[in-house]
């Protein structure tokens, strides 16, 4: 019996990320760029080529934002190791993302109102790599699509913002009800780290990149119809 992170590996032939087009590949949850060192064992979701393809350069530049933004020792390595040497034979790249860097308002409860040089992201590029991932995730652990009607609510936090978010009472509620996820190596996860809670209302993804910035994703099941709701067990 072949077993992926203790479980049966689970196929499917339809693309879990789209659900509808034939699973001709297999995509990397989350993307193989945010790693210095690819994990040891890595989450591999059935997709089409058209979902694995078109979201590559929007994989790159997840990368670079958070790598550049980073200041772990994990980020450090990805921005000098696999971002900075591609700047030179890609300077419109390099153009592009300096005209991200700007001055950030931030607040801290010690110190105040602070402003801090900060990257401002294209936030449709991050959503869909996100997606990709709250979608190939679902799949994994439930065993059946997310309908491609669930509408996403997405929220950033920056390392100044998550001290003041674990310390709301209703915030830290929240995030006591997700479980750990997958990954579980001590070097993997300070790069990459997720908790999630699923019922059949919602669910709630808080993902964790160089111990530093985060994502919180929620789904809503009530705002979509009955049908769309899943197309029932894969595995």
């Amino acid at each position: 019996m072949r077993t992926q992170f203790g479980k049966q590996i689970r196929d499917s032939d339809i693309c879990v990320l789209c659900g509808h087009e034939p699973a001709t590949t297999k995509e990397h949850i989350p993307p193989q760029a945010v790693f210095s060192i690819n994990p040891p064992e890595y989450l591999l979701v059935p997709a089409c080529s058209i979902c694995n393809n078109s979201t590559k350069l929007d994989d790159e530049y997840f990368r670079q934002i958070l790598s550049m933004s980073s200041r772990t020792e994990e980020g450090l390595r990805v921005w000098k190791e696999k971002v900075l040497p591609k700047f030179e034979g890609r300077p419109a790249t390099k153009a592009g993302l300096r005209e991200q860097l700007g001055p950030v308002e931030a607040f801290h409860k010690d110190i105040g109102r602070l402003v801090l040089p900060g990257v401002w992201a294209d936030a449709k590029r991050v959503d869909r790599v996100l997606k990709k991932m709250v979608w190939g995730l679902y799949w994994w652990h439930e065993g059946k699509f997310l309908a491609a009607s669930v509408p996403l609510e997405i929220f950033f936090m920056n390392v100044t913002q998550v001290p003041e978010y674990f310390n709301d009472p209703h915030s830290l509620e929240i995030y006591r009800k997700t479980i750990p996820g997958i990954y579980q190596d001590a070097t993997v996860i300070r790069t990459f780290y997720y908790t999630y809670a699923i019922n059949d209302q919602l669910t709630a993804w808080y993902f964790f990149f160089y111990r530093q910035n985060v994502f919180i994703v929620l789904t809503d099941f009530s705002r979509i119809s009955g049908s769309d709701q899943g197309t029932g067990w894969t595995s």
